[in-house]
């Protein structure tokens, strides 16, 4: 691993230490989007990603990362990028012998770009950083948002999302209602274009209604799986019971005699049935009743 200087002791960007030029290299992702105080890796491929790295390493490590509006495109142009991003700074860069390199950045900054500067062989764009606002006179209801969203979080996270431990003890401690929108809206697995939407979101508590009614989504989602596997370990429960006390009934049978004369008359008219050319739904009836037969007691009148 290839490490780069370092920004600051602990490994973060001092919060006034970097100035953002006013043009800078573009890498676009795929199917991610990348927001403030979000540290991510990345392994790039693609040649207009390297050579954006490549463009941000030979200056002040820093790139604007512009998401795809088709994550399928292997060579977008300008009108396939959305045009808010994120500033970047590259923290760490290994190549590889492949040709790809892994890298670990870390997003800054909001921005908006101006125009591109140039598109080939990489993109390069002007751009204008976009300043976080404050609650202002909504600080009462963006509290109330930062403790549903706490909520929703830990919520989330016991019905199975992949929500790390780290992210709910850093959120557990978050006073900042956008750092907790972005770093929530990061966390929580969003389709693109869903977690583009936030990090077009400017004003507070905008976003963070966006943040939590997303969240409030992927809550409901996550109780319906939950409903949808609790209902399948119930129909797998009941199946494992059914099994063991036809398991149990066979061995009555045995020691009671019985048991050899029931499978001989059941094998027997599963030959007539395969016999007759019976339908798929005359098979199934008919095997539903064979296996009643099985389980019944061959003097009851019903057998």
């Amino acid at each position: 691993m290839v490490k780069l200087p370092d920004i600051a002791e602990n490994g973060l960007p001092p919060k006034d230490g970097i100035s953002i030029p006013d043009v800078l290299p573009v890498m676009a992702l795929r199917d991610s989007v990348l927001f403030p105080f979000a540290i991510i890796p990345l392994t790039v491929g693609r040649d207009i990603s390297v050579r954006a790295v490549d463009d941000a390493l030979a200056g002040d490590r820093l790139v604007l990362v512009l998401t795809q509006k088709d994550a399928q495109s292997e060579n977008p142009k300008a009108d396939d990028l959305y045009q808010t991003g994120c500033v970047a700074l590259i923290m760490r860069m290994l190549k590889l012998p492949d040709g790809t390199i892994r890298i670990l950045m870390q997003g800054l900054s909001r921005a908006r770009v101006d125009y591109f500067t140039r598109t080939e062989p990489s993109f390069e764009a002007r751009l204008t950083p976009l300043e976080e606002p404050d609650a202002g006179e909504s600080e009462l209801e963006a509290k109330a948002f930062v403790r549903s969203i706490k909520q929703g979080l830990e919520r989330v996270s016991t019905l199975g999302k992949q929500i790390s431990p780290e992210v709910i003890l850093i959120t557990s401690g978050l006073e900042d209602p956008l750092r907790l929108a972005d770093l929530a809206a990061s966390n929580l697995g969003l389709a693109a274009a869903d977690a583009q939407n936030v990090l077009e979101t400017i004003d507070a508590i905008p976003r963070l209604r966006r943040v939590h009614e997303l969240l409030e989504r992927e809550l409901a989602l996550a109780e319906m799986q939950e409903q949808i596997s609790a209902q399948v370990r119930g129909e797998i429960d009941r199946n494992q019971r059914e099994f063991l006390l036809r398991q149990q009934l066979r061995t009555i049978q045995q020691e009671l005699g019985e048991v050899d004369d029931v499978e001989l008359e059941i094998a027997e008219y599963r030959e007539k049935a395969a016999e007759l050319g019976l339908s798929e739904e005359a098979k199934e009836a008919v095997e539903r009743q064979l296996r009643r037969l099985g389980t019944m007691h061959p003097e009851s009148a019903e057998s």
